[in-house]
């Protein structure tokens, strides 16, 4: 009898530190919604210029609806790129996450270092039953397989992709010193299409032909010049639910 109490408080001990150390994966399902932000990953933090995130899109996010943005450098230049998921689809992205061990990731991996100009950067999967976020340190060693994972979500989750054109947005112009470089467009005196960069201190609602060129030199450059008589701006262009801000988000 001691005998078979011992072996079955050791099997107890065994399987309790079994579920310690595997967490369940959550029911796959989620808000299908356009509007519902499933997956993203995004930084934060570090030493960057004031302004940065005015004009700032997340590298990668994937919508409840299966829509897809993601990003992809070339240099200083940004390609934001557009895709869609079927559900189907969809849930062997999110069962791919689950197989990787996200929901059994720690919430937080911090650097044994103080590094004051480092960066946060998080990867989430928000469910119908709560959202699962993962914070990686600047310096801090990522759970095994986070990096293949991390890669393979940038670089669209396999998504078939072309680039993203907006319809409308919100147009800022900020003056600046003007740099030794030339700006990278002269913006007509009387406007484009009626904006001018004097009078866009504040957002203004932009489409069009103002909206395709001011998207193409951000995309270029987030801190590309423009010039519009004699003086030089800098331009913000926020799309409502893609870049990270914009004039009427909550």
């Amino acid at each position: 009898m001691r005998i078979h109490l011992i072996l079955l408080t050791c099997l107890s001990g065994a399987a309790l530190a079994c579920s310690t150390l595997i967490s369940p994966v959550p029911a796959l399902e989620w808000d299908t919604s356009t509007h519902h932000r499933l997956i993203e990953y995004a930084c934060y933090g570090g030493l960057v210029p004031t302004g940065y995130y005015d004009n700032n899109i997340p590298p990668v996010r994937i919508r409840g609806d299966g829509s897809v943005l993601w990003l992809v450098y070339e240099g200083a230049e940004r390609r934001v790129m557009e895709g869609a998921f079927t559900q189907d689809e969809l849930r062997a992205v999110v069962t791919r996450m689950a197989d990787a061990g996200f929901f059994g990731w720690k919430d937080s991996y911090e650097s044994t270092e103080i590094i004051y100009d480092g960066s946060d950067c998080r990867l989430s999967v928000a469910l119908a039953s709560g959202e699962k976020t993962v914070w990686v340190r600047t310096a801090a060693e990522p759970p095994a397989g986070y990096a293949e994972l991390l890669t393979w979500l940038r670089t669209g989750a396999g998504a078939v992709g072309h680039d993203f054109v907006p319809t409308h947005g919100w147009l800022r112009a900020i003056p600046v010193d003007a740099t030794d470089t030339p700006p990278a467009l002269v913006w007509p005196d009387e406007g484009i299409e009626g904006i001018r960069l004097s009078d866009a201190g504040e957002a203004l609602p932009v489409s069009g032909e103002a909206l395709a060129t001011a998207w193409r030199i951000v995309n270029s450059d987030r801190y590309a010049q423009v010039e519009q008589a004699g003086r030089r701006y800098t331009l913000v262009v926020q799309i409502e639910e893609v870049t990270d801000l914009w004039p009427t988000s909550p």
